[in-house]
């Protein structure tokens, strides 16, 4: 039997989880919705609000200053992830937990 392409087979796993971003504009922010996968990349003050990140390798990513409202990070490899400023709003983290720490006062009620 043959093996798949790894192209194939990320290609047929964000399709399973229904990886979205919004308003990707970088190359690394694309590498991010076509592969699921940025390792080390600089995703710093990138609009990942609503982005379903199941299960993405984000390991080593600066993530400073990027809005992640309303996303979910369920299961997203985070080690030495740099998050500090980003902005958190109901957002799903890796453990499961919502996080709501940078949620405005109109967006907590």
């Amino acid at each position: 039997m043959k093996k798949l392409p790894m192209l194939v087979v990320h290609i047929f796993l964000l399709s399973m989880v229904g990886f979205s971003l919004q308003g990707c504009s970088s190359a690394e922010e694309k590498r991010l919705k076509e592969t699921g996968s940025c390792p080390g990349c600089d995703l710093s003050e990138a609009n990942l609000s609503g982005a379903n990140l199941y299960k993405a390798d984000l390991e080593g990513a600066n993530l400073s200053g990027a809005v992640l409202s309303g996303a979910n990070l369920r299961f997203t490899f985070l080690t030495g992830e740099n998050l500090e400023g980003a902005i958190l709003c109901n957002t799903t983290m890796p453990d499961g937990t919502i996080d709501n720490s940078g949620c405005q006062e109109e967006d907590k009620k």
